[in-house]
């Protein structure tokens, strides 16, 4: 396994402080890669504006590199490596390689990715800032230094005139299937075996349908297990809508951690919906403790101010906590759900599991009843009403069928009941 020149060397927790590492590598991937992207790294940044120390390392060692070997007209590999092990710096060559990997060739792309770093700096300054004010009784000296050192660089306060306000109210995507809301996050959770991702399917394919680009990001699945999925609902849900369908769908499976980075992209390759499936594996990629409200709160305010900024519609698949005895339905933090302004549940199938005991009275191999648990932006004058009963797959010719009772009892030997009453 590569060994990686970013968290394993870092003295101090990486979570503590705002960054975002996959920047960070992509800039010195594309110092390596490129000469010239050397000169033009290190006259927009500082070593300041990496956080993990060993990316400041690379970064000041490429800078004196390009001084010393200004005759060179491209890195020279072995002569680097030398180079860096002078200086004390270890880095294998199979991580330099990678990094080399996620180089940017783009120009314009590399310095969107120079403004998230500095904003990253930035917070992190803020934050350092915090703890400075806390030091000192003298309030004049405070802000006077929160100027000089903060509000130069950053509008962190701006006002309006109620007339200079234009009034915007929230559109939606899939509003005849299901409303998802624009620009911003929605939710969808439930049990496991309950249909998340064939619901999930069944929402890209109709925003598809009405002209978006969509990405479903999956971290559960294979990238070719959902497609398989996607081909069996085109076959009997979306026959003539295939061409479409195909052009404007795609998937990733990739294992990397989502970043403001990534909405960059997606907005540069105009991308208009991303579905992340589950939550909290990508959570888990940057976060390492799922109950923590303050870090749920962060990285749902990431995604939301993303979302707001690239205009990308997100959507959430996230799991229901197993516990009987928990409070909360949603798995982890309360503040995954208290963060989100729409949010859907998938309802159980079984009649026992049904706060009012009602019968069932749609077809579970085929229908689940999808309902509003959370609703800021008015999606249930669209839906209808506060729930609806959807078609999400096919009975017919699929051998795999959503399996409640088999889910259950593997539930029971293990003392632990699968859906909360």
């Amino acid at each position: 396994m590569q060994e990686r020149i970013s968290q394993q060397n870092q003295n101090v927790n990486v979570f503590n402080q705002p960054h975002d590492e996959t920047a960070e590598r992509a800039v010195l991937g594309s110092m390596l890669k490129d000469y010239d992207f050397i000169d033009l790294c290190v006259s927009n940044l500082t070593e300041q504006d990496f956080y993990i120390e060993q990316h400041q390392k690379l970064f000041n060692a490429l800078k004196e590199y390009r001084v010393e070997y200004a005759y060179f007209e491209t890195l020279d590999r072995t002569l680097l490596l030398n180079f860096l092990e002078k200086k004390n710096i270890h880095v294998p060559e199979p991580e330099l390689e990678a990094l080399v990997l996620e180089a940017i060739d783009d120009t314009d792309i590399l310095l969107a990715v120079f403004d998230i770093l500095k904003q990253k700096r930035r917070e992190r300054e803020i934050i350092q800032l915090s703890k400075e004010l806390e030091k000192t009784k003298d309030v004049n000296i405070a802000f006077s230094y929160l100027y000089e050192n903060i509000a130069k660089e950053t509008d962190i306060f701006k006002f309006y005139k109620l007339s200079e306000i234009a009034e915007v109210k929230q559109d939606f995507l899939c509003k005849n299937y299901l409303p998802i809301a624009k620009n911003t996050l929605t939710m969808l959770s439930a049990h496991g075996g309950s249909g998340k991702t064939w619901l999930a399917l069944n929402i890209a394919v109709n925003i598809a349908i009405e002209g978006a680009k969509v990405l479903y990001w999956t971290k559960e699945d294979s990238a070719g297990y959902l497609k398989s999925r996607l081909n069996i609902l085109m076959k009997y849900f979306y026959k003539n809508k295939q061409d479409v369908i195909n052009q404007n769908i795609y998937f990733s499976d990739s294992t990397s951690a989502i970043s403001s980075y990534h909405f960059f992209l997606l907005e540069k390759h105009n991308f208009d919906v991303l579905i992340l499936d589950p939550l909290l594996s990508f959570f888990m990629d940057s976060f390492n403790n799922e109950n923590d409200n303050v870090q749920a709160r962060k990285f749902i305010s990431m995604l939301v101010n993303e979302s707001q900024k690239r205009k990308i519609t997100t959507l959430l698949i996230h799991h229901h906590n197993k516990n009987k005895d928990s409070e909360l339905k949603a798995r982890g933090a309360s503040a995954f759900l208290d963060s989100s302004r729409l949010a859907y549940e998938i309802l159980p199938t079984k009649n026992k599991n049904n706060k009012n005991k009602e019968k069932i009275t749609y077809d579970i191999h085929t229908q689940r009843e999808v309902s509003i648990v959370k609703d800021n932006f008015g999606a249930s004058a669209i839906l209808g009403g506060l729930s609806k009963i959807i078609t999400i797959k096919p009975k017919s010719d699929f051998p795999e069928v959503i399996d409640e009772d088999i889910e259950e009892k593997e539930d029971e030997q293990k003392n632990t009941i699968n859906y909360a009453e």
